[in-house]
């Protein structure tokens, strides 16, 4: 079996999830359209108080092919596109509990019980 085929086949299948996950937010997208307050050239979207902003933080964060984006760059890439008030205390406190970020940048190594080294009896 080609493992390099098998890999290549599964980033186009991620490339197409992702494209779906974007395309489902056009819904919103065109929910602003048609309300009369959102009818000036607004190109951010005024994300309401709901779930769908948790989604939105998760899949920025954890999202693309990359994945994991620190808080920051989470935060500029919902910048572009998003507006909801306090989008940076909610990126902070979603990044924050992100479990593979804390383990990834776990600054103190664990602990492990340490082996002394055999003395040697000849040189």
């Amino acid at each position: 079996m080609n493992v390099v085929v098998d890999a290549l086949t599964r980033r186009h299948v991620l490339i197409v999830m992702l494209e779906t996950k974007l395309l489902e937010l056009d819904c919103i997208k065109e929910l602003c359209e048609k309300n009369l307050d959102f009818k000036e050239p607004f190109t951010i979207i005024c994300v309401p108080m709901s779930s769908i902003r948790q989604l939105i933080v998760n899949e920025a964060h954890e999202g693309g092919l990359v994945g994991h984006f620190g808080e920051h760059k989470t935060f500029e890439i919902l910048n572009e596109h998003f507006y909801w008030p306090h989008m940076r205390k909610d990126v902070h406190n979603i990044c924050e509990r992100c479990l593979t970020c804390k383990l990834a940048k776990s600054k103190v190594s664990p602990h492990r019980l340490h082996t002394p080294l055999l003395i040697p009896t000849t040189p």
